[in-house]
């Protein structure tokens, strides 16, 4: 699993989990979509030499999921947390690549978009 870091124009700034398997993108975590999608989350990311492992955590439920050993871009990542230091919201997301393109995916219970509202962002180095 690969984490990207994105700033799409005109929207908030975005974090993602690309799959290599739909099934699975489709199927880990469904239920923080498809039961608690207006929650806000939060995102702790733990550098871990060349990878990061991801905790997901939801305070009003008590959730906390994990995503670990997660490969990035260094360099994209230093940019992104740069230019999103006083952003007070983010998306998350799980994405598959079709092509050159990374889609967002849908849960496989409810066929809900993969995407969670995140307030607060930060990194652990």
């Amino acid at each position: 699993m690969e984490l990207v870091f994105k700033l799409p124009k005109g929207k908030i700034p975005f974090i993602g989990v690309i799959f290599q398997n739909l099934y699975e993108s489709a199927t880990l975590n469904q239920d923080l979509v498809n039961s608690f999608k207006n929650s806000n989350y939060k995102i702790v990311m733990e550098q871990i030499k060349s990878e990061i492992n991801l905790r997901l955590i939801c305070e009003e439920h008590l959730l906390v999921r994990f995503y670990n050993g997660l490969k990035y871009d260094k360099m994209k990542l230093d940019a992104w947390l740069y230019l999103t230091q006083k952003s007070q919201q983010f998306n998350f997301s799980h994405l598959v690549k079709e092509g050159d393109k990374e889609i967002v995916v849908k849960t496989l219970k409810n066929q809900k978009l993969f995407v969670l509202k995140v307030e607060n962002c930060h990194i652990i180095t």
